[in-house]
């Protein structure tokens, strides 16, 4: 269980601040420090179900350092993603120097697949992919933010 795992996680990073002497606040509470409660309201209006690990995932969202690849089988976060971040959620997220302003979806077995990849690289656009299991190594760059702008293009 992710959520089981998290916690493990959690406790033994809490263990190894206190034998190395560290302060620290052992009443921390991950999701409250991480987040707003505007946030979290926000994140249940658009969908989000109200449990711990969607919120932690939804907050891993906010906080990437890589553009995040997301395994859903059950298809319950595509609704939530398409309104966290289109503009019809009221706002426009800045993320890794762009403005995402719609979300394109799209699939591994789309013909158009690399046609919709490189329209969201050049204009901001942030890509919902569907059909993971079918995944192409060319997403594995933008995964990794290894992409470049030249003249103004990705």
């Amino acid at each position: 269980d992710d959520q089981l795992l998290r916690d493990t996680i959690f406790q033994k990073w809490m263990g190894i601040l206190d034998s190395s002497q560290n302060m620290f606040r052992h009443e921390l509470a991950r999701i409250e420090y991480l987040s707003t409660a505007d946030e979290r309201l926000q994140w249940n209006n658009n969908g989000m179900p109200k449990d711990e690990l969607c919120t932690e995932n939804a907050i891993m969202l906010r906080r990437f350092n890589r553009f995040p690849l997301i395994i859903d089988p059950s298809g319950q976060s595509i609704e939530f993603i398409c309104k966290e971040f289109s503009t019809a959620s009221g706002k426009e997220h800045q993320k890794g120097g762009s403005v995402a302003t719609t979300v394109q979806l799209t699939s591994f077995n789309d013909n158009s697949f690399r046609k919709n990849l490189e329209s969201a690289l050049r204009f901001g656009t942030t890509l919902l992919v569907q059909d993971v299991e079918s995944y192409d190594p060319i997403l594995n760059p933008v995964l990794n933010k290894e992409v470049k702008r030249t003249g103004g293009r990705v």
